[in-house]
């Protein structure tokens, strides 16, 4: 990952500028990239990437879709611990990310997703709303459109505590801007 990141000019300064932004609160200045993957390790390492992958993609659309993508993989994310599924957290992430991905690529998302290396589950919860990780996906769509009955209905057939989803879409909202601005150097 080093070695990308030294060949490309505009990615490694994305990178620098996001390891030093105030998000991390870093009492020095990070100015290795070696040092800076080592810090944020591979969990932080592979979102990132993830996000930049999909900014680049989305050239040409309105920024505020992918501060949508973001904000509703990271609302995902965080809903995993609410559902009982703490170690699909990424999963959930990838599925909120690439639930998008068809108005990003203007094409339908059964052919995009045929083409992704996604975990079944998640090209699952994205084409047939089943499988393990529906229920929490279904939830954050329901959140982020203020379908309250919906919410309430989906979150009891799947085991999601309600009460913390507030306090978790309002920190996801935070994030998404912030990622938008910080970590993407819009």
């Amino acid at each position: 990952i080093e070695e990308i990141l030294k060949q490309d000019m505009a990615l490694c300064f994305k990178f620098l500028r996001y390891i030093n932004s105030a998000w991390f609160g870093w009492q020095q200045k990070i100015e290795s990239i070696r040092r800076a993957l080592v810090l944020l390790g591979e969990r932080e390492v592979r979102r990132w990437v993830t996000l930049v992958a999909v900014a680049g993609m989305s050239d040409d659309k309105p920024a505020e879709l992918l501060v949508h993508a973001v904000t509703r993989a990271r609302f995902c994310e965080l809903i995993a611990a609410v559902a009982r599924l703490p170690r699909r957290a990424e999963d959930l992430f990838l599925t909120g990310m690439f639930s998008l991905i068809d108005a990003v690529l203007d094409r339908p998302l059964h052919s995009l997703l045929r083409d992704l290396p996604l975990a079944k589950d998640v090209k699952t919860a994205l084409l047939s709303a089943s499988g393990p990780l529906a229920g929490a996906y279904g939830c954050a769509l329901a959140y982020e459109k203020g379908n309250w009955d919906e919410f309430s209905a989906v979150a009891q057939a799947s085991g999601v505590e309600e009460t913390p989803c507030a306090r978790l879409y309002l920190e996801a909202v935070q994030w998404g801007r912030r990622c938008f601005e910080e970590a993407l150097g819009s």
